[in-house]
């Protein structure tokens, strides 16, 4: 079966419960298999490290949860995710 590529907005909507995308990527996860770019996480990350906008959570293990969710199309992209992921959350909190 061919997964369904999707972009970051449905990463946001994945992560934000009242999103305005919610309930369609929830139909969508329920019923397909996604799965999208490193490009789209690194938006999604820039966007969750924005001081203004930034989220109100740890990354990281937001990152590694959403991975089950809406992987990547190989094991060693979804290794060097986690690593920036970490690496962000280093720098941007010390």
């Amino acid at each position: 079966m061919t997964a369904t590529y999707v972009e970051t907005d449905f990463l946001f909507a994945v992560t934000k419960p009242d999103d305005w995308l919610s309930e369609e990527v929830e139909a969508v996860l329920a019923e397909e298999s996604v799965e999208t770019s490193l490009l789209a996480y690194a938006e999604f990350l820039v966007a969750a490290y924005t001081e203004e906008d930034g989220f109100n959570f740890e990354v990281t293990p937001v990152i590694a949860n959403i991975l089950d969710l809406v992987p990547l199309p190989s094991p060693k992209e979804e290794e060097l995710l986690l690593a920036a992921a970490t690496y962000f959350s280093l720098i941007i909190y010390v």
